[in-house]
């Protein structure tokens, strides 16, 4: 891949994504998985919104875009998505702990 590709929050804000990040997210995190926690149900939905919310502000779409950065020279599509998949695990493992 070549240096002269988008960072992550150019690609997010010139397809638009952020719509569709939440969507996926709504679908993904279930009230359940919320609920399996000691939050009662109103607070595990609460929960379930703020946590969509904080994924998808501008500030963390930032913060992720700097985390991963551009993809570097002579990597591959797939290194750069592994990559970038282990430092968003540990980004938000650390960030809704």
């Amino acid at each position: 891949m070549s240096k002269d590709n988008l960072t992550f929050k150019e690609f997010v804000q010139n397809q638009n994504l952020v719509p569709e990040i939440s969507t996926t997210l709504q679908k993904s995190i279930t009230t359940s998985m919320v609920t399996s926690t000691s939050l009662t149900p109103s607070k595990a939905i609460k929960f379930k919104g703020d946590l969509i919310s904080g994924a998808t502000s501008p500030e963390t779409i930032s913060e992720i875009s700097d985390l991963i950065g551009k993809p570097k020279d002579n990597e591959s599509e797939d290194e750069f998505v592994n990559r970038s998949m282990d430092r968003l695990a540990t980004f938000f493992t650390k960030k809704f702990k």
